[in-house]
């Protein structure tokens, strides 16, 4: 849950996976905080224990709120609906479109885990609440990243419920968006922009959002070396982000954001010494190795190419997650640029006749899970992954994968684009296999070999007969 590699890479695919928000925020129900006066018994030490497991585990929460003292209850969900809705995005980046202002409609599932942050941000109370869970937790179980999140949350419980304001997200957008930072020159504030663009935001920003931005402004190298100044920062950083993608409606501007406020908190909890670095050893890190992939076949990709086409696969081994865990042999193009910023990503190269946004990609995904369970009733469950995914997609075939079960779905949008999946699962394991192809129609005809790697690959924890 809390391995400071995950939140990092999590923070990094809001900037590339579909998400947004119409110009509406969602009708939330408020849930009633506790009046109770009374004091709360202290949890026994089977509670503590678990609670210490759920913070320094590398998997998403479940039941946070049942294991701190009741008048916590509130600030435990928007804890845990926070880090969702972080780790949303870092399930369905696979399949992402990178616009920068993208519709509500375009990620069901980001959008539903947005609205859940929302609506736990409506609780009265809720940034003093989450501060003191923040120290209810280090008392109990010591200086972590679990703890340090909880209390960025705390900050950016502040900003996230302004209203929205049209000359505000315009300033946002000129002074976060990528072309601004690119062409930014003179003094900068501590989060890389312009003295004159911390004043224009200021200016129209919200009371909360102003404090904020000026304490941003005055940031450098020695004021982010303090725990608590880094926490607060980015946990504004947090707020700020998730205010753009959804008052905004920018997917560009919340990237630079979160990315930006993810990295502080989990890097001032990794220098404090309290982070799973993901490296393995007996300082930290998970020591577990994964079961060696079979070697992809390259074959079937290949005969599917189009006749005329120099292009060629190959099988690599890649590790989805990182720590050895998650294996693939993947059957690839040769000569597309790998990246494994999270799972693993292969791009065609830029003087190529592929489009920008053409990609084959894969991943370990649990949709919010991580564990072993029915995958067929969980993924097509009515807010499962694939009924998600497919939402009102044009589905031209959705058939069993040969050799496990598990899902190979094709479909196209109005333009021709090409959106595919190949999903494989075993329900005896904690993770599903997927790996997805995103095409132009200009390029369609590379579709059935495309479909036929991912078909072709071979997760190293699901035997594929």
């Amino acid at each position: 849950m809390w391995n400071r590699r995950t939140l990092a890479l999590i923070a990094l695919s809001v900037l590339v996976a579909a998400g947004g928000c119409g110009d509406t925020k969602p009708a939330a129900t408020k849930k009633p905080k506790s009046t109770t006066t009374t004091t709360t018994s202290a949890p026994g030490d089977e509670d503590t224990e678990a609670l210490c497991e759920e913070l320094e585990s590398d998997d998403p929460p479940k039941g946070l709120a049942e294991l701190v003292p009741a008048k916590f209850e509130n600030a435990a969900d928007a804890a845990v609906a926070m880090i969702n809705f972080l780790g949303s995005a870092l399930d369905t980046s696979a399949s992402a479109d990178s616009e920068s202002t993208v519709s509500a409609s375009t990620d069901p599932a980001t959008e539903k885990a947005l609205n859940e942050v929302l609506e736990a941000f409506e609780s009265n109370g809720l940034p003093e609440d989450l501060s003191d869970l923040a120290q209810y937790s280090e008392d109990e179980c010591g200086e972590g990243l679990g703890p340090d999140f909880i209390l960025a949350t705390s900050w950016s419980s502040k900003l996230v419920p302004a209203p929205k304001d049209e000359a505000y997200c315009d300033q946002l957008t000129a002074s976060f968006g990528t072309e601004s930072a690119a062409s930014s020159d003179g003094d900068t504030g501590g989060a890389g922009i312009s003295a004159e663009s911390f004043e224009a935001l200021a200016e129209v920003a919200p009371k909360r959002h102003a404090e904020a931005i000026e304490f941003l402004s005055t940031l450098d190298s020695a004021s982010t070396s303090d725990k608590a100044s880094s926490i607060e920062a980015g946990g504004d950083l947090l707020g700020l982000g998730i205010y753009a993608l959804d008052a905004c409606g920018s997917l560009e501007v919340a990237g630079q954001l979160i990315f930006a406020g993810g990295t502080l908190v989990s890097a001032e909890s990794e220098a404090n010494g309290s982070v799973d670095s993901g490296d393995s050893g007996e300082t930290g890190g998970s020591s577990e190795t994964g079961v060696k992939p079979t070697n992809a076949d390259t074959a079937a990709a290949t005969a599917l190419l189009p006749t005329s086409d120099a292009m060629s696969f190959e099988a690599t081994e890649v590790d989805l997650e990182g720590d050895g865990r998650y294996l693939a042999s993947v059957v690839a193009p040769v000569g597309w640029e790998q990246e494994d910023t999270f799972g693993a990503g292969f791009n065609p190269p830029v003087d190529s006749n592929f489009e920008f946004m053409d990609e084959l990609s894969l991943s370990a995904g649990c949709d919010g899970m991580c564990e072993a369970t029915d995958w067929e009733k969980r993924l097509r469950g009515p807010e499962g992954y694939i009924s998600l995914w497919l939402g009102d997609r044009n589905v031209v075939e959705d058939r069993t994968p040969e050799g496990s079960a598990g899902a190979v779905i094709r479909s196209a949008d109005e333009s021709g684009d090409i959106r595919s999946l190949v999903i494989r699962w075993d329900d005896e394991t904690d993770r599903y296999f997927e790996c997805s192809i995103t095409l132009s129609a200009e390029n369609a005809e590379y579709e059935p070999a495309l479909l036929a790697a991912c078909e072709s690959s071979r997760p190293g924890w699901i035997t594929v007969s």
